[in-house]
């Protein structure tokens, strides 16, 4: 974790493997990083301590924006909440604040 940021590992269909993120987010990351007792790369794992998929973050997304009420899994597509959505609202206004 460079200037709130992390980078990805690459993969075939990633064209950036940069992603920022602010400092709330950064305290939360190292608090949780302190807890770590194992040498594994991956940032977030598993309970059976192996790297998640990207099927387990979508669950959990699509899990806790339904408890919310904003995810409809049966809804079009404006009425979904994915972990895409959550890179999208956040982008812009990194974009903004880093510019300013």
């Amino acid at each position: 974790m460079i200037n709130n940021s992390v980078l990805l590992k690459p993969t075939g269909k990633r064209s950036n493997r940069l992603i920022y993120f602010d400092d709330e987010c950064k305290a939360f990351l190292e608090e949780y990083l302190k807890t770590r007792t194992d040498d594994n790369p991956a940032l977030f794992l598993s309970s059976a301590g192996s790297r998640i998929t990207r099927s387990t973050v979508y669950r959990i997304v699509t899990n806790y924006a339904g408890k919310f009420g904003i995810h409809d899994p049966k809804g079009h597509v404006h009425e979904k909440f994915t972990p895409h959505c959550c890179r999208l609202w956040y982008t812009p206004s990194l974009t903004v604040s880093t510019l300013s």
